[in-house]
C-alpha cells in the first residue's frame, strides 16, 4: 500500500520495474508482441505504450502545469513543462 511515508520509495520501485520491463524487450517484441488495451482492443506493445502511457502522461503533465499557472502563485512558462522535469 502506498502511503505518504513510503511514496518516494514506492515510486522508485515502480520505476525500476518499468526499466526492467522495457530493457527486457527486443526490437522484434516492440513491433510484434501484442498487448490488450483496457477496453479490449489489441496493438503491438510499442504502439500501445505511445498511444496510452506516453500521450496520457504528457497531457496530464501539461494540464497540471496549466492549473499551477492559473493559480498565479508560481511564475511558469511553457519551458517549465518540457525542460528539467
Amino acid at each position: 500500500m502506498v502511503t505518504i511515508d513510503n511514496f518516494e520509495q514506492e515510486m522508485k520501485r515502480q520505476l525500476e520495474n518499468i526499466i526492467q520491463l522495457v530493457a527486457s524487450l527486443n526490437d522484434d517484441e516492440w513491433q510484434h508482441k501484442m498487448v490488450k488495451y483496457p477496453w479490449g482492443e489489441e496493438a503491438p506493445i510499442g504502439e500501445a505504450l505511445i498511444e496510452t502511457t506516453i500521450k496520457w502522461l504528457t497531457a496530464y503533465k501539461y494540464q497540471m502545469m496549466m492549473y499551477i499557472k492559473m493559480g498565479g502563485d508560481v511564475p511558469l512558462t511553457t519551458k517549465d513543462v518540457w525542460v528539467n522535469g
